[in-house]
């Protein structure tokens, strides 16, 4: 799927949720943390142990103000890309968390008025190019400001690394 057009189930959270609320601390002691497969299988696994087994690829996170707080590691965002998660949509962030996010190729963008619009369990389709979409299981209609350009370039890459060798390659500055 191209990580610029979403579609997927909403699983939606609220204000200021660290990335401990997803997977625990103590999987950091026990020395899982630098194993995203690992660390996936243990997503929220206190609030229902069998959710990982509804995360279905192309599925899409949405959350409110300050999503992503805590102790930042890739392997964190690896471990939601490992459960199927293609993007976080939030009314704001944590800017780390963002960046790390970006970096690796995982949309995150902040889209203010989105949280408000969806539930948990929505089908929601939106092109981060065009800031338009739909949740389709209510044919609901949404429209936002496309994601910003330098994000864009860079998810289209696969991450800021592939984005930085290709404007090695070609010598460009932009």
């Amino acid at each position: 799927m191209n990580t610029l057009a979403l579609k997927g189930k909403v699983w939606k959270f609220g204000d200021h949720v660290s990335v401990y609320y997803f997977f625990p601390a103590i999987y950091e002691m026990l020395g899982i943390a630098g194993k995203p497969e690992e660390l996936a299988k243990h997503f929220l696994e206190d609030v229902d142990p069998h959710l990982i087994q509804q995360v279905e690829h192309g599925d899409v996170l949405v959350a409110g103000k300050g999503f992503g707080q805590g102790k930042h590691h890739y392997d964190y965002i690896n471990a939601f890309q490992k459960l199927g998660f293609a993007a976080f949509l939030a009314e704001s962030f944590h800017p780390q968390f963002q960046r790390e996010c970006i970096d690796r190729g995982m949309p995150a963008i902040a889209y203010p008025e989105i949280p408000s619009k969806v539930n948990s369990g929505d089908l929601l389709e939106l092109d981060l190019r065009t800031g338009r979409g739909r949740i389709l299981n209510r044919a609901v209609p949404i429209r936002v400001e496309p994601a910003p350009q330098v994000f864009l370039a860079i998810l289209a890459a696969g991450g800021l690394k592939p984005y930085t060798l290709q404007k090695l390659a070609t010598g460009s500055r932009n």
